[in-house]
């Protein structure tokens, strides 16, 4: 079909073969003509490729978004679904054995973009396991978690899950039963690389499937835990998060490997306005970075002409709070 047939066609039709295009289809096909870019840059296909991929309950939570934030687009908030999602582990929402101020305690932290850590330094526990359950929407996922070890840490090996809700199956006190998605165990290697570092690095330990709720595309509760519970006492281990990184559908890049790489600062992640979406994604090494503490930031900004404009960094923020009810500054952040 030629790119004259292609724009003969009604944007209700236009709009569902673009729920077979990735994002990035998407993209280059609006660079070809001025027809296709208005067809791209149509909210009603942002709207249906949303409700394609993220079911009825993603709509659930977008259109809530948009009762409290009118200006938010809808491609803005379908690229915040698909961008990383973080978990800090110094919010409250996640449990930890032993967290009091003799063992586990959630400190301030430059290196952190939340601006606190939750870490054991110096002290020992004997039994280590920290955990936190997510609510996600179906679909494929690469885990990466933020990880400092202190030079002397005392670890042999550190294992990490995630395990998947079934509701179908309960135990004899009504609770799910879990299933295992993936689970990994840093060895000696990871752990010498990791305390040689001595700063926070990104751990990559694998990618997950999350598959759709028995109701079709219902969302899923997954639980994501570190633990170690060897003979010996534990110390050394701080955390920063867990991510879960949307991979494409029609990307089949398999995991074969731990993969640990220094920390980056993200900026300048995307700029929306009236005029359309323009994406840009800026990396800054962390040893060069300036200025890591943690800022509050307005949802938008009104311009001189009237237009209002705000980051993907507040959607994804907003988005967060509807979904996992975080607490103020926690959540789905870069």
């Amino acid at each position: 079909m030629g790119p004259e047939k292609l724009t003969s066609l009604p944007n209700e039709i236009f709009s569902v073969v673009a729920t077979y295009l990735s994002i990035g289809d998407l993209h280059a096909l609006g660079q070809t003509c001025k027809a296709t870019r208005e067809f791209v840059r149509d909210e009603e296909l942002w709207k249906v490729k949303l409700i394609a991929e993220y079911g009825r309950q993603g709509f659930f939570y977008a259109d809530r978004l948009r009762e409290q934030h009118p200006y938010y687009s809808w491609h803005a908030i379908f690229l915040a679904y698909q961008s990383q999602w973080k978990f800090y582990c110094a919010d409250a929402g996640w449990g930890v054995i032993w967290r009091d101020n003799r063992c586990w305690r959630v400190t301030d932290s430059d290196e952190s973009e939340f601006g606190k850590t939750l870490n054991l330094d110096r002290r020992f526990v004997w039994w280590l396991h920290v955990f936190r359950s997510i609510k996600i929407a179906p679909g494929r996922y690469r885990i990466c978690w933020g990880i400092k070890l202190w030079q002397k840490a005392m670890i042999e090996g550190v294992e990490y899950t995630c395990l998947l809700a079934d509701r179908e199956m309960t135990n004899d006190k009504g609770q799910p039963l879990r299933s295992l998605l993936t689970s990994c165990k840093l060895g000696s290697d990871e752990i010498n690389i990791l305390r040689r570092s001595n700063t926070f690095c990104e751990v990559e330990l694998g990618q997950i499937n999350i598959p759709p709720g028995p109701e079709g595309s219902e969302w899923q509760t997954i639980l994501v835990e570190v633990k170690e519970h060897g003979s010996m006492p534990k110390s050394g281990l701080n955390l920063d998060y867990v991510k879960l990184e949307r991979l494409d559908s029609n990307v089949d890049d398999a995991f074969e490997k731990i993969e640990i790489r220094r920390y980056r600062k993200q900026t300048d992640l995307i700029f929306v306005s009236e005029n359309g979406v323009i994406s840009s994604m800026q990396y800054q090494d962390a040893d060069t970075s300036q200025d890591n503490e943690v800022k509050d930031e307005p949802s938008a900004t009104i311009n001189d002409d009237g237009t209002v404009s705000y980051s993907l960094k507040s959607v994804i923020k907003s988005l967060a709070h509807e979904i996992n009810s975080f607490n103020e500054s926690s959540g789905m952040v870069y």
